[in-house]
């Protein structure tokens, strides 16, 4: 989520309180998700009235052989690499009328006749779903013919095997109980990971009404967590139990997983920092945009092609993008990373899901289904971690919250003491006088200085107002009026120059005056035949470097150049610098040689640590 920045404390203070009550409402609802599906439990389940495996006996035979096979249940039938099977029986029991024989399909055709009488046949429209036959009844005497088969060019493994085990017998309310318990942890993951996804969409609305570029990787990651949670949910041993529009769904599914992979993409685009790997991001993203578009394209013109082959491509082509994705992030993370000395949540979660989902994906494309398990596995893993993070953040935000309300008074308490320090009678008194003798001798130059004297106090006063950066250039005009001051009393004793070759940013108030006034009254100002004092700024890369170069007396080791009345102490003018702006200020001396100030500012967004 990144830093808190120093404009942005009073939000602070808001957010992290908003994101532990968010966090609170997104747990009290994982916990309602898990007794609401848990209430599945207590449903009547397979007692012999509600729902039961289909009672039937007879024999049947595989790819239409003629070898006919008696079988005394159907689960014992053995399938093999068999493209199709027919069954030919009757019932144990008596199928009364308000119960029904429930069939499972999955993109295969299934024909019944009952006593030579068509009761069923899908040969129209394969799509998966549930479906039913015999609402009036069957009886032990009917004569039962199954027959099941493999779409050809959409032999997906095992659907013939799955439907015939799956007959089954009873009522609509039974079976959705029965479905419901048989696939409680699927339900379960999908509704604590569309409970984490909220989470973070909660968070990330937050971050866009406050304009924060940390938005784009909770959103995107709540995007994921959303799709993730909807292709747990669609599976359609139970769904089309509670949807019957089938084609909807279908399109639904394949425009969630499309999405998921495309937001995934995204989550990984958005954690990478070197141009080079985000542009090839860029590109992956696209060529998955293009490869899903041609292909809803070509299903709308052609709508019996052949979907094993196309789903195949874009499974190779899905690999490919996120393995690319996941390897250019880790490659770009992992040296930031070490130089931060940070521990990457975002990378590590990013990689499990990449690993699993490939797993997924390469099962697929051998063997034409789902291990819908190892991805509810990945995708789980995935929210955990993000979600551990969302609560850690959180904290943190917390603490720096606190630490900005801290350095926020500590910060009006300096200015009160550098204002303070700049004004003291002596100060004042010198300058008074020294402007009255001008008065006498030149009074045009006295009125020059009485300008610059005020402007001079009008700075230290203005620092008081605000404890935000301000522009460079601001801070160098209130250091120029300062520098006129000392000029008239100190005359030929002191030299000032200035090499000013970049002032595009900002920092602290009174950061630079103070180091100046250190560098004239105990570098030059002790020295008996005065020197010179050069002010420089240049850019240098990504930083702008602050010179203040003396010819004065100079120090060994580190010296406390405060005295409580004249002047603010280097140490003091270090630590808003530091806290700020992510400045740093190292001094070099040598006595009888000089002292050198260099303040270096990073030249990217102000950031409060």
């Amino acid at each position: 989520m990144g830093f808190i920045r120093e404009k942005d404390n009073k939000f602070f203070n808001d957010f992290y309180r908003r994101s532990l009550i968010y966090i609170i409402i997104a747990w009290i609802f994982v916990i309602s998700s898990i007794l609401y599906v848990a209430s599945f439990m207590s449903l009547p389940m397979s007692d012999g009235k509600e729902i039961m495996d289909a009672p039937l006996v007879g024999v049947y035979e595989l790819d239409g052989n003629g070898e006919m096979i008696p079988f005394d249940n159907l689960k014992s039938i053995d399938i093999g690499e068999a493209s199709s099977v027919r069954v030919v029986g009757h019932f144990t029991e008596d199928i009364p009328a308000g119960h029904r024989v429930f069939l499972y399909m999955y993109r295969e055709i299934i024909k019944v006749s009952v006593n030579g009488r068509i009761v069923f046949d899908n040969s129209n429209d394969y799509r998966p779903r549930w479906d039913f036959f015999g609402n009036n009844g069957v009886k032990t005497t009917d004569l039962v013919d199954i027959t099941i088969s493999k779409v050809p060019g959409e032999e997906y493994a095992g659907v013939v095997s799955d439907s015939l085990h799956k007959l089954c017998v009873g009522t609509r309310y039974g079976l959705v109980s029965d479905r419901v318990k048989a696939n409680i942890g699927s339900i379960t993951v999908c509704l604590i990971l569309f409970t984490f996804s909220i989470g973070e969409l909660m968070v990330a609305s937050v971050l866009i009404t406050t304009r924060r570029s940390e938005a784009r990787g909770s959103v995107s990651c709540s995007l994921v967590l959303l799709f993730g949670s909807f292709c747990c949910f669609i599976d359609y041993d139970y769904i089309t139990l509670f949807m019957g529009n089938y084609r909807a769904i279908g399109v639904v599914d394949i425009v969630n997983q499309a999405l998921l992979i495309l937001f995934f993409l995204e989550n990984m685009f958005i954690h990478m920092r070197k141009k080079l790997y985000s542009r090839i991001s860029q590109l992956v993203m696209a060529i998955w945009c293009v490869a899903i578009v041609t292909f809803a394209v070509a299903g709308a013109v052609f709508p019996h092609i052949n979907t094993i082959l196309w789903t195949g491509v874009l499974s190779v082509i899905a690999i490919a993008s996120i393995i690319v994705d996941a390897v250019l992030e880790y490659m770009d993370c992992q040296d930031y990373y070490e130089k931060v000395g940070k521990f990457n949540g975002e990378m590590v979660s990013n990689i499990i899901l990449s690993g699993f989902t490939v797993v997924e994906l390469g099962y697929y494309m051998f063997a034409h289904s789902f291990l819908i398990n190892v991805f509810e596995l990945g995708i789980s893993i995935y929210g955990i971690m993000q979600f551990v993070m969302l609560l850690y953040r959180t904290v943190e935000f917390a603490q720096k919250a606190r630490q900005s309300d801290v350095l926020e008074k500590q910060l009006m308490e300096n200015q009160m003491s550098i204002m303070l320090s700049q004004i003291q009678p002596h100060f004042l008194y010198n300058s008074l006088t020294a402007i009255q003798m001008l008065c006498v001798k030149d009074p045009k130059e006295a009125q020059k200085a009485l300008g610059d004297f005020a402007l001079y106090l009008r700075g230290n006063m203005d620092s008081l107002k605000s404890n935000k950066l301000i522009p460079f250039e601001q801070e160098l005009e209130h250091t120029k009026h300062y520098v006129e001051l000392e000029l008239i009393r100190q005359g030929e004793y002191l030299h000032v120059e200035y090499d000013i070759q970049y002032t595009d940013f900002e920092l602290p108030a009174l950061s630079l005056q103070p180091i100046v006034e250190n560098a004239i009254k105990h570098g030059v100002g002790d020295k008996e035949d005065g020197g010179k004092v050069l002010i420089s700024v240049q850019r240098k890369y990504d930083d702008v470097l602050i010179v203040v170069d003396d010819d004065g007396v100079g120090f060994e080791g580190i010296v406390a150049m405060e005295d409580g009345k004249s002047h603010i102490g280097l140490e003091n003018v270090r630590r808003r610098l530091s806290d700020m702006c992510g400045a740093t200020l190292d001094i070099k001396s040598k006595p009888g040689v000089g002292t050198q100030v260099t303040i270096t500012i990073p030249l990217e967004e102000k950031i409060l640590l």
